[in-house]
């Protein structure tokens, strides 16, 4: 191999590692812990805690938004698409309004109203999500979180 292609072949490296570490930090945590308390107790009654430790919540889905969440301009899917007992969901993330704040993704999490949110890069065109169905006493069936991909 030459000197020219060992450098090529190292910068694809790089390059492919950016990438990769990329869609690492876009991914949602696989869960969150979080803690409860009662913030007023009704009149003649005690509050206890069944434990102290924060209790984990596990990623239940992801929402995308045309800048801050708080702005409350939430994407649709570019294609959704059921096949069996799978689902997935496509966002095409190249019209954005002009107000410069790019894209943001919001992971939602089982069992709390608590949400994780950040920008983008500006480099990524492209995320899908994919949940699998399965059935519950409850309902009928629900869908679990399986995993998420952006490019």
């Amino acid at each position: 191999m030459t000197k020219y292609r060992s450098i090529k072949l190292v910068w694809l490296l790089l390059l492919a590692g950016v990438a990769v570490q990329a869609n690492e930090d876009l991914t949602c945590p696989s869960y969150i812990a979080v803690s409860q308390k009662a913030t007023t107790p009704p009149p003649g009654w005690d509050v206890t805690s069944q434990s102290n430790d924060a209790m984990l919540h596990n990623v239940s889905g992801v929402n995308f938004y045309d800048g801050p969440p708080s702005e409350l301009v939430r994407l649709t899917p570019s294609a959704e698409k059921t096949v069996g007992n799978r689902s997935s969901a496509t966002w095409k993330l190249y019209k954005k309004r002009n107000s410069g704040q790019g894209f943001w993704i919001e992971c939602t999490y089982t069992y709390t109203h608590v949400v994780l949110s950040k920008r983008m890069p500006d480099s990524i065109k492209e995320c899908s999500t994919y949940f699998e169905k399965y059935p519950t006493p409850r309902i009928k069936y629900e869908y679990a979180f399986d995993r998420m991909e952006c490019k």
